[in-house]
């Protein structure tokens, strides 16, 4: 707990682990969900600052989620998403190969339905952020489209700013 830098300043990252870790669980929910409406989020500080975060979000859409985190734990990501046919979930950190997914009769309403694992290919966090900086590389010259666009760059800007504001007030915030 003794590294320091813009990551554990609230000056610099006054959202604690949701601006780093948090933000690409935001652009993967921006992924399924659209762009996001408005936020309530909650801060909490147990063993360094804002090291808890919690938020409730709407999306234009009118879907609705949660994001949580936990800053000072192992790091694990958990992504569930559920819709009225069933539901779909990863577990674990950037090296996630399986998927589980549920659906068909039942699978909402008694928790029925068919449960089925999928296995992705293995890919370990190095070869994602190798991959992630040679596209940007890529974009930066003309060689390709860059996975994210400005408008989704500034938008994901704009929810940070809007988690600040919410933990703060203590109100939900619009983006």
């Amino acid at each position: 707990l003794g590294v320091e830098g813009w990551r554990r300043s609230n000056e610099e990252a006054p959202t604690g682990g949701i601006v780093h870790f948090g933000a690409h669980i935001i652009d993967i929910m921006c992924w399924y969900g659209g762009p996001m409406r408005e936020v309530y989020a909650q801060l909490e500080s147990r063993i360094i600052e804002n090291d808890v975060g919690s938020v409730l979000v709407k999306f234009e859409s009118g879907t609705t989620g949660y994001l949580a985190n936990l800053m000072t734990t192992p790091a694990s990501f958990h992504l569930h998403v559920m819709g009225s046919k069933g539901w779909a979930r990863a577990n674990g950190w950037m090296d996630t190969t399986k998927v589980t997914t549920c659906f068909g009769a039942g699978a909402v309403e008694d928790g029925g339905g068919s449960v089925k694992e999928i296995e992705l290919p293995a890919r370990d966090i190095y070869t994602q952020i190798r991959t992630n900086d040679e596209n940007f590389a890529a974009a930066c010259v003309g060689e390709e489209t860059y996975l994210f666009t400005p408008e989704e760059m500034a938008h994901t800007a704009a929810i940070h700013e809007a988690i600040a504001k919410s933990a703060t007030s203590g109100l939900p915030t619009q983006v």
